[in-house]
């Protein structure tokens, strides 16, 4: 038996997080990137901007992954703010540096296409999503997106997981959601959706067998239908 009780293999969709499941990424190499153009001797600072970028109260990437400042005028306030000289295109490629595929990820979720719904939802913003749907072909696969920016809630508000489980259209116990968040988690678990914590491939792996989601061993291919 599963959660609360319900039947391992009753899972019907399978919702995948982005940031350090599909992708790997580092934030601290995104402000590195940012402070070799700053004006200003403390932003010069990696672990400084990195902290005003992502950690602050006031931090713009909330209001950014919110949807409620276009990428121009999150591109205008962070050079004032952090006194960076560079253009816009040159900010969104440092913005963008810092990716790369967990193909390990992005193989499983081909083995689970045939068998199972697949929905993507993350705290991300329209530069990083517009980048990696360009460069992870994996993301172009997903039947349903819930981007933060697009819905305009973030994780762990409940509001979020309630789109998904609209967009859904079946009930929660037979969703299963796999974020490296345990926070994030137990938010969806608030609303009977089923949850893992991402740690490792290797990890997820044996605990999608344990729940009779997959059934080869890992790394090993099973029957799989070519879709477009």
């Amino acid at each position: 038996m599963g959660f609360r009780g319900i039947p391992l293999a009753s899972i019907s969709l399978i919702i995948f997080d982005l940031g350090k499941v599909i992708v790997d990424l580092s934030h601290l190499e995104m402000a590195a990137a940012m402070a070799e153009k700053s004006t200003e001797a403390n932003f010069q600072n990696p672990s400084v901007l990195f902290s005003s970028i992502f950690q602050s109260d006031d931090a713009l990437t909330g209001s950014f992954d919110e949807g409620k400042l276009p990428p121009q005028e999150f591109y205008k306030v962070a050079c004032k703010r952090f006194h960076l000289n560079l253009s816009y295109d040159d900010f969104v490629h440092r913005w963008n540096r810092s990716f790369k595929e967990n193909v390990g990820v992005t193989e499983l979720i081909e083995r689970l296409r045939p068998r199972y719904r697949l929905f993507l939802l993350s705290n991300t913003n329209p530069l990083h999503y517009a980048y990696l749907e360009k460069t992870i072909p994996a993301l172009q696969k997903m039947e349903q997106k819930i981007l933060s920016f697009e819905v305009g809630h973030r994780k762990p508000s409940p509001l979020i997981f309630q789109v998904a489980l609209q967009r859904a259209g079946v009930p929660p116990q037979e969703i299963l959601y796999i974020d490296d968040m345990a926070e994030y988690i137990s938010a969806a678990n608030g609303l009977g959706i089923q949850g893992i914590v991402y740690k490792s491939i290797e990890s997820l792996e044996e605990e999608l067998k344990r729940r009779q989601i997959i059934l080869s061993p890992p790394h090993l291919p099973q029957n799989r239908v070519k879709r477009r």
